[in-house]
């Protein structure tokens, strides 16, 4: 005890007889900075501080070595006492503007203040404030503001580092890396520049380039949690688990309970076959599951190796919520719901994983085994074809071994591995199946009947054995014993959907229409979810003309299975025919990845967008729709639809020609090249095209509008009205209403096309496309309140609508700028690029009196039609407001010089008259 009073006697001492002043420890710790030793900096700038607590220049350095650390609030806190005690400005405010950014204090950066800082400094404050407007969802500003920083700071990093998000951000990756580039030669040490190298490159599955940009990004800060976490992630991915647990070990020692660090860590146990230990780490994952959604996969799968299927269906849930495009998750879900005996749920999860992978044998395996236990023989039987054909060679049990000798064409061995299965266990009915299929695909038809009969005497009181038997009996030519065997299915079951689905195709072959509707709705009513009904439902109410029935069928079946695709396709198609292409996209807007990636879906969806004129959409719709068809006429018929609305006219008529090289009668190619040939001036092609068509289709709605322009083209007017009125007549759609609307006020007759509009929307108040019609046509009449109602209905029922967004922002520019502003800047969002979008947005934002952003808009409107006379017109009268008078009347000479006719002729010459000489 003595000796330990005498040291601290002694320590104390040493402390109080201390000499070291505040100066003194505040070189010792920018020379630790030099070092990168914070730990020993902080020691000593907070003794400078116990003795001088107002020093500015230890408050700044202290609030860099937090800043340094990664202790973000720290660093705030410190930075702004030192700027309160006089530290300057240019020091402090971007270092600050730093700190802020990193916790997501996102507007408190946009407000810091730049007044007085110097270039470099106001720069760097610009960047980050560039940065918070991105992060913000504010594009327009952030471009803004990096433009100003690289305008004060040229090779500022930070500026050049926003730049790059700001690239990346719009997928422009190769001009996010060439200003990476920059900022690594300017400042190699730039972490940030690494680390955003490693998003781009990991984003391009360069997983080797990424995994070096993190590790040098971490080099350099050796607190950048992060990339820890992305490198971590990346080993895993790349099957380099050691360096993996290296660093979820760094991870851990930093927090133990952090989220990322335990699902690094549960990964990895999972991997080990460690299932206790990864549901204990992968439990301190959870929080972070919309981060990290295959926590939830794999916590699941260690939970259902462990035996707890309770919690292995809850993860399983959740993880199929957050990522329902996942063919591992819904095997796994579906796996629970087999266990569990909700079938219908089985086949929901896994419809959509056999549209996109129809040879996946885990998801036909499971697919089956609910099917037969729900008794849906046909289908069950089509799915055990394929599993038999995928693993002939399969060494399991007897009856996987006889499917595959009865693919392979060994019937004799196949029946005998099935019949031994059977031995095994007389109830097995998927081996009573198989017999049966055995037969039946070497058309044996009377072995077919005696398998399929002892099949039914085994189980005399099932409807699926009954179903089978009829079916062969129907295969096999023998209509009434098939008939009378699914009579006996139905005095079991009187709604057997499979029974009453083959009686009503009896009927509909002897022309029997309300017989076979009986059929269904029976079923329908015993089986309300059931989609195959629904759908043949459907089919008879189209023959029957019932559109409103047509509709209901189908929703219902929709309804039924979220997951079925036919329903969606169907609708979308009968929407297509009624001139609603707005309301195709919706119907598969819920559909994962793999379903929108299905033929009929994207045929369908690309017919749409070029309906809606989208036909950059509809391009890259139809390019992955051609890597499964290439030669189908109809598709390269659409391509070329596509190519032309994207102002490719050579491709256009080439893959024209090739649909017609296709198929010499197609009559919708054939339309095409005329109208391509009439816009070209081209007459004897366009002759030689329309008597081609007038020979095959002289009704054709498009061949009559055709004629019309034929006709209008020589000056009958009267001839090309007549034609026009008879193709609407012919085909009452809106593509017809349209035309003859357009003749009409080609005639003199605007009133005639908009009584028609009018008339149209009345019984079809949703039609976007005839309701636009209208209101460009009000426009065009200048009744602007009118045609602004129509635009507020379009965008009531289509926010998107571009056009209608464009219009309307025009027409508000005076009467209500901030709303007009509003639309303008939506409509700039979806079109970039659009010069006509630009030049609204240049104007709206010039009755803002916002004259620097209305010229940034006309200059990028300029850019791609410099020669446009109301674009030009619209930058003198910018440039006059900004008082740049020679500029504007530079632009107006040289307009007026070269254009004697545009719309703001008299405006232009109005505007120069007041600029002077």
């Amino acid at each position: 005890m003595m000796r330990t009073l005498l040291l601290s006697l002694v320590l104390l001492v040493l402390a109080g007889c201390s000499s070291d002043t505040p100066a003194e420890y505040l070189a010792r710790a920018q020379d630790a900075i030099g070092r990168s030793d914070y730990a020993a900096a902080g020691i000593e700038l907070k003794n400078a501080l116990r003795l001088e607590p107002d020093s500015a220049q230890a408050r700044w350095l202290l609030g860099k070595v937090y800043l340094a650390t990664g202790d973000m609030p720290s660093a705030a806190k410190e930075l702004q006492r030192a700027l309160h005690l006089g530290w300057s400005a240019n020091d402090v405010q971007p270092a600050l503007a730093a700190a802020l950014l990193a916790q997501g204090e996102y507007e408190k950066v946009r407000v810091i203040s730049a007044t007085g800082l110097g270039p470099e400094a106001l720069g760097r404050v610009l960047a980050m404030q560039a940065q918070a407007a991105m992060a913000m969802g504010d594009p327009f500003e952030a471009e803004e503001l990096v433009d100003k920083a690289l305008a004060k700071t040229p090779e500022s990093p930070d500026a050049l580092l926003a730049r790059a998000r700001l690239l990346a951000g719009k997928n422009d990756l190769d001009g996010a890396n060439a200003a990476l580039d920059r900022i690594i030669e300017l400042d190699p040490r730039q972490g940030q520049a690494w680390s955003l190298r490693g998003d781009i490159l990991a984003s391009r599955q360069d997983l080797q380039g990424a995994l070096a940009a993190y590790s040098k990004a971490i080099s350099l800060n050796q607190q950048n949690y992060r990339d820890l976490v992305k490198r971590a992630l990346l080993q895993v991915q790349l099957g380099d688990y050691a360096a993996a647990q290296a660093d979820a070990r760094l991870l851990l020692g930093k927090s133990a309970k952090d989220p990322a660090a335990n699902y690094i860590q549960g990964l990895l146990h999972f991997q080990a076959g460690r299932y206790a230990d990864a549901i204990t780490a992968l439990a301190l994952a959870e929080p972070a599951a919309e981060q990290y959604p295959l926590a939830l996969f794999v916590l699941a799968s260690a939970n259902l190796k462990e035996g707890h299927t309770d919690l292995a269906t809850s993860e399983a849930e959740r993880f199929h919520a957050l990522q329902p495009g996942s063919v591992q998750g819904r095997e796994l879900l579906a796996t629970l719901r087999l266990q569990q005996g909700d079938y219908a749920a089985v086949l929901a999860l896994l419809q959509p994983v056999l549209d996109s992978q129809p040879e996946n044998v885990d998801a036909l395996n499971l697919t089956t085994n609910a099917l037969l236990r729900q008794g849906r023989i046909d289908e069950g039987i089509e799915l055990l074809s394929r599993v038999a054909q995928l693993q002939p060679d399969s060494p399991g049990a007897q009856i996987r071994l006889g499917a595959g000798l009865l693919i392979g064409g060994k019937g004799e061995d196949a029946a005998r591995h099935m019949e031994t299965a059977l031995q095994l266990d007389p109830q097995f009915e998927l081996a009573d199946i198989l017999l049966v299929l055995n037969h039946l695909q070497e058309k044996d038809y009377p072995a077919a009947i005696a398998a399929a009969e002892a099949y039914q005497g085994r189980h005399p009181g099932g409807v699926t054995p009954l179903n089978l038997l009829g079916k062969v009996y129907q295969e096999a030519d023998k209509p009434e014993q098939a008939r009378a065997t699914f009579q006996r299915t139905l005095a079991l079951d009187p709604a057997d959907p499979a029974a009453n689905h083959y009686l009503a195709q009896m009927a509909l072959a002897d022309n029997d229409v309300a017989g076979a509707r009986k059929r269904y709705e029976t079923a329908l009513a015993g089986h309300p979810e059931s989609v195959p009904t629904l759908l043949q439902l459907a089919l008879l109410d189209a023959r029957e003309g019932d559109e409103a029935a047509l509709v209901a069928h189908l929703e219902q079946a929709k309804a039924a299975d979220p997951a079925s695709i036919m329903p969606r396709v169907l609708l979308a198609r009968f929407y297509l025919a009624k001139g609603k292409p707005e309301q195709v996209a919706p119907l598969f807007a819920t559909l994962d990845a793999q379903q929108k990636q299905l033929p009929d879906v994207l045929q369908v969806l690309a017919m749409a967008q070029l309906s809606t004129r989208d036909a950059s959409a509809a391009q890259f719709t139809l390019e992955q729709l051609l890597k499964a068809t290439p030669d189908s006429a109809p598709i390269r018929h659409a391509m070329a639809m596509a190519a032309s609305g994207m102002g490719d006219n050579k491709r256009a008529k080439e893959e024209l020609l090739r649909a017609v090289a296709l198929d010499e009668n197609y009559v919708l190619a054939r339309v095409a090249l005329a109208r391509m040939a009439l816009a070209e001036g081209s007459a004897q092609e366009f002759d030689d095209q329309l008597q081609r068509l007038t020979a095959l289709a002289p009704d054709n709605p498009d061949v009559l509008l055709l004629r019309a322009a034929a006709e209008r083209g020589q000056g009958n007017m009267d001839a090309a009205l007549a034609l026009a009125d008879k193709a609407f007549k012919v085909a009452p759609a809106t593509g017809t209403l349209v035309s003859l609307g357009t003749y009409q006020e080609a005639a003199g007759k605007p009133d005639a096309a908009r009584q028609g509009y009018t008339a149209w929307l009345q019984e079809y108040p949703d039609d976007i496309t005839a309701r636009m019609a209208l209101a460009n046509s009000l426009q065009s009449a200048r009744l602007d309140e009118q045609a602004s109602a129509q635009y507020t209905t379009i965008l009531e029922g289509d926010p998107n609508n571009l056009m209608a967004l464009n219009n309307q922002a025009w027409i508000l520019r005076e009467k209500n700028p901030a709303r007009a502003l509003e639309l303008a800047r939506k409509a700039a969002t979806i079109a970039p690029d659009s010069p006509e979008v630009l030049d609204t947005l240049a104007v709206v934002e010039f009755t803002n009196r916002d004259y620097r952003r209305a010229q940034r808009s006309i200059e990028r409107a300029l850019a791609a039609r410099p020669d446009q006379p109301s674009l030009l017109y619209h930058s003198a009268m910018i440039a006059a407001a900004l008082d740049d008078k020679a500029a504007a009347r530079d632009t107006l000479e040289k307009l007026l010089a070269t254009n004697s006719d545009f719309p703001e002729l008299a405006e232009a010459k109005a505007l120069l008259a007041t600029l002077g000489n």
